[in-house]
């Protein structure tokens, strides 16, 4: 089969078994995706990064994640914990280790881990994770620093805690392309 599907609860999680994409997620039968939940290592630059040649310097990131291999996969069910794993590898020299956990709440805890293969590699932009969710959800919530946005430079007058606040207020709309809404830690 090319789907491995998970229950815990109300909960139901379905991946692909090839790209290890969490390709749907239902809540009490309600989809809560609008696209996959997978990994990503590019991030668009901003106007500083634009000027030291960003894009060319690490190119090779853009499509790193589209351009994997499956090289094993694994599910396993101990302790109430049912859990599938994935190995990939990338042609630039680079693996990563992609980890998905569901308890029997439901309570999905996904976990990536990347795996330089090589010495030359050049810089990563982001090790991360996208997906796409429904328009209609208007408001966030996070642990973490806040409530503004912050960076690494310029965090530590944000307090560590759990925020929430409407999407429209939680970004920020710049007069030219800048990283945005970032939380720390």
């Amino acid at each position: 089969d090319n789907r491995v599907t998970v229950t815990g609860g109300n909960e139901t999680y379905t991946f692909s078994a090839y790209s290890g994409a969490l390709e749907s997620w239902k809540s009490a039968g309600q989809e809560m995706l609008h696209g996959p939940l997978e990994p990503y290592f590019w991030k668009p630059a901003n106007e500083n990064q634009k000027k030291n040649n960003y894009n060319l310097r690490l190119g090779a990131w853009r499509s790193a994640a589209g351009e994997r291999t499956l090289i094993d996969r694994s599910e396993s069910v101990q302790d109430g914990l049912a859990k599938v794993t994935f190995e990939f590898e990338m042609p630039l020299g680079a693996a990563f280790r992609l980890a998905y956990t569901v308890n029997g709440k439901g309570t999905l805890q996904v976990e990536m881990q990347y795996i330089p293969l090589k010495d030359d590699l050049p810089l990563i932009p982001k090790v991360g994770m996208r997906m796409r969710i429904p328009a209609e959800y208007s408001q966030i919530e996070w642990y973490g620093r806040g409530p503004w946005e912050n960076y690494p430079d310029r965090k530590t007058g944000y307090f560590i805690g759990q925020y929430s606040m409407s999407l429209e207020d939680f970004k920020k709309d710049y007069a030219s392309p800048q990283d945005n809404s970032n939380r720390s830690d």
